[in-house]
């Protein structure tokens, strides 16, 4: 598998400060799967459905994870201040990509950690529109999702527990090769931290 494309960029996208009220309506989780598996079986592109052999292979569980508002500052505190419109981590990918919200303007991004950088997508009132609107999305799911790729790690390392990702040894910008068995579990916070060391964040 070809290593998928990297965010880059400054990590300083300008946006609008206006004040903007925002829900928090509760996500159930099954409500999050369930949809996540339409979305898979709409947009496969080689006509293959959820749970069978694809384009991105066996698809047995939704890649990635919501865990509310946590504070950037509190939980990844080496990544906050070189990104400073993002303040709120909302969940991450199996894969360690970390998903941020700006509680100020609603903004949302993704944080690929191997980069660095951060993509942001825009607006949004409620997290589920993020999940829908971006995480649906056939080049999301495709490049850092990669659910195809999550199920040959899982084949070979199992389930992820509660707070752990799929980490790539050695990281890629160290030579790594993230195939599925270059992979191991860990702790989220702590392979962010250690990530954040290996490029010099301080």
């Amino acid at each position: 598998m070809r290593p998928p494309p990297r965010f880059r960029g400054s990590g300083q996208p300008s946006f609008d400060h206006s004040p903007m009220a925002r829900s928090h309506r509760p996500t159930r989780w099954c409500d999050v799967g369930s949809a996540y598996a339409k979305a898979i079986g709409r947009r496969n592109l080689s006509g293959a459905g959820p749970g069978r052999s694809g384009w991105m292979g066996a698809v047995t569980s939704v890649p990635f994870r919501l865990i509310g508002d946590q504070r950037m500052d509190r939980v990844m505190p080496a990544w906050a201040e070189h990104y400073p419109p993002f303040d709120t981590v909302v969940g991450y990918s199996d894969l360690g990509h970390a998903f941020l919200m700006s509680s100020r303007t609603g903004e949302y991004g993704i944080l690929d950690p191997y980069s660095p950088g951060v993509k942001a997508y825009g607006v949004f009132t409620e997290v589920t529109d993020f999940v829908t609107r971006v995480l649906f999305d056939p080049s999301v799911i495709t490049y850092v999702l990669q659910p195809g790729h999550v199920a040959d790690i899982r084949r070979r390392l199992g389930l992820l527990a509660d707070d752990e990702v799929y980490i790539a040894t050695p990281y890629p910008f160290l030579g790594g090769s993230e195939t599925p068995d270059a992979y191991q579990k860990g702790g989220v916070w702590v392979f962010f931290d250690l990530v954040a060391q290996a490029h010099g964040l301080e």
